[in-house]
């Protein structure tokens, strides 16, 4: 049988235990995302549906913003006029 084990969880020359092969296999298992909601509220269990909702949500959340001009122009008019000097 062969054991991967990951590089952080082994120091050159050390052979691990069978309790410590076990508790690398269970501490990497806690840390895999097995099941996901997509935006319609379906659970997504295979990899490539992870993947996808995943990607989907970061596409979405940095997705380009369009602003309007005139907003702007009145955010800026709404600003005070001038600046004082903060050394005299």
């Amino acid at each position: 049988m062969l054991l991967e084990t990951d590089e952080g969880d082994k120091e050159e020359g050390e052979n691990p235990t069978f309790f410590h092969v076990l508790l690398m296999q269970k501490r990497r298992n806690a840390r895999v995302i097995q099941r996901i909601h997509n935006e319609h509220g379906r659970d997504q269990s295979s990899p490539t549906g992870i993947l996808y909702v995943f990607a989907t949500y970061l596409r979405r959340k940095y997705q380009h913003i369009d602003i309007d001009g005139e907003c702007i122009f009145v955010m800026v008019e709404a600003g005070p006029r001038t600046t004082r000097n903060p050394y005299g």
